[in-house]
């Protein structure tokens, strides 16, 4: 979902003290993974097919590699929304 147009979920996730500018978000179960948690918990999820799921699993199914790696994609998320000009998500936690 798109976290800049808000709802229900964007609340519920900022009431959690979580800031959608600093990473990305799964709910899963009732529980809300933030950031390098986030992407291991999607690698578990991936499925073999393909060389990209394949490639993720191996990755960010490792948990120590997931946090290591994590703030670097993070980076260059913040970096190419600054220069495409995106705003940070209003509402988010400052």
């Amino acid at each position: 979902m798109n976290a800049r147009e808000g709802g229900p979920l964007v609340e519920e996730i900022e009431r959690a003290g979580i800031d959608l500018n600093e990473g990305m978000v799964l709910k899963m179960d009732g529980e809300l993974h933030h950031g390098d948690a986030c992407i291991h918990r999607l690698a578990l999820l991936s499925t073999p097919s393909g060389w990209f799921n394949r490639l993720n699993g191996a990755v960010f199914g490792h948990r120590r590699a997931a946090r290591v790696l994590y703030p670097v994609l993070r980076t260059g998320r913040n970096l190419t929304l600054r220069l495409l000009g995106r705003d940070r998500i209003t509402g988010a936690r400052a």
